[in-house]
């Protein structure tokens, strides 16, 4: 029998997701996930320089697995899976949003989707730069995208994930639904 063994970021991570579910990482301390998951205060500062940066890693590792099992090339039915993502690990995210600063998950949003929208459009365009309009229409897509996000969870993620998704690309600039 096979049995995978988890290292220490990922224990960390089990342990940041489940507190998270209770409440908000302010209110968390090292202490606590050290405890909740058995690994010492040495091994905890080797893998990160604090909760930020564990909470940090968690959004980052939990976004690149989720969009790497992304099976659909339908700009649409991807907003959809992301809208549903985020409505499966609801309390997590909840509490998420309420984190303000450079550690924030709203300012880890805006990040990952402009850096992915940049990609996108290099790739498709075949260029090696973008002109500053391009960036500007990134930027203002991102800033929208997370604004509505926010607003989707802080009203208790009423409206289904299709009708998210939907909206998402209604209110996307036409300048960057011709490359989705």
């Amino acid at each position: 029998m096979y049995v995978q063994k988890l290292d220490a970021k990922d224990i960390l991570q089990k342990a940041m997701f489940q507190l998270m579910k209770k409440k908000t990482i302010e209110k968390i301390t090292v202490e606590e996930i050290i405890a909740s998951c058995d690994v010492s205060r040495a091994t905890f500062y080797r893998n990160f320089r604090d909760k930020y940066d564990l909470m940090h890693y968690c959004y980052q590792s939990t976004v690149d697995n989720f969009i790497a099992n992304i099976k659909s090339d339908n700009w649409e039915e991807i907003l959809v899976d992301i809208f549903s993502f985020l409505k499966g690990y609801k309390t997590f995210f909840t509490n998420a949003i309420k984190t303000r600063g450079d550690d924030s998950f709203l300012d880890f949003l805006y990040d990952y989707s402009y850096r992915f929208y940049e990609e996108q459009m290099l790739a498709r365009l075949g260029m090696s730069e973008l002109t500053q309009e391009d960036h500007d229409c990134i930027a203002f897509n991102c800033s929208g995208a997370v604004w509505l996000v926010e607003l989707w969870i802080r009203r208790n993620m009423k409206e289904p994930p299709e009708q998210m998704a939907r909206w998402s690309y209604q209110f996307m600039p036409p300048k960057l639904q011709e490359f989705f």
